[in-house]
């Protein structure tokens, strides 16, 4: 994974700051500190959440799309499962590259998932007033 604090990426993130009004952070996350932690707690639950949706909504365009080939090229439809070389080459492209970005997708929740989990894990395992101060 890239260092998102080396110097380089740190005046990148800077710039973005000053040219946009944010306010990302430039500096790593200091799990002994509970603002830290309940930041990077609230980064990684909507880092999971976008991706997941994401995730979904590609799901559900390759449904869509499979739902009309069937419809507009039911030909192409037939040959996807029982002749692919008759099947019409643009639509295969299509169905291959969504497979594709869904794998990819997918990858990014597991890894956001895996985060979160950790983070979570942190949490419940410091001391009550920093869950009380996070966890609400």
């Amino acid at each position: 994974m890239i260092n998102y604090f080396d110097k380089e990426n740190v005046e990148k993130i800077n710039f973005l700051n000053q040219a946009l009004g944010m306010s990302h952070r430039t500096k790593p996350i200091d799990l002994n500190n509970v603002d830290d932690l309940k930041e990077a707690f609230m980064l990684s639950v909507g880092e999971y959440f976008d991706y997941s949706e994401y995730w979904g909504t590609i799901v559900e365009i390759d449904e869509q799309f499979d739902e009309s080939i069937e419809y507009y090229d039911p030909a192409t439809w037939m040959n996807l499962t029982t002749d692919i070389e008759k099947a019409d080459d643009l639509i295969v492209e299509a169905i291959s590259s969504l497979a594709d970005t869904s794998n990819v997708l997918k990858e990014l929740v597991n890894r956001a998932e895996t985060k979160l989990k950790k983070i979570l894990e942190i949490i419940l395992n410091s001391d009550d007033c920093f869950q009380d101060v996070i966890l609400g």
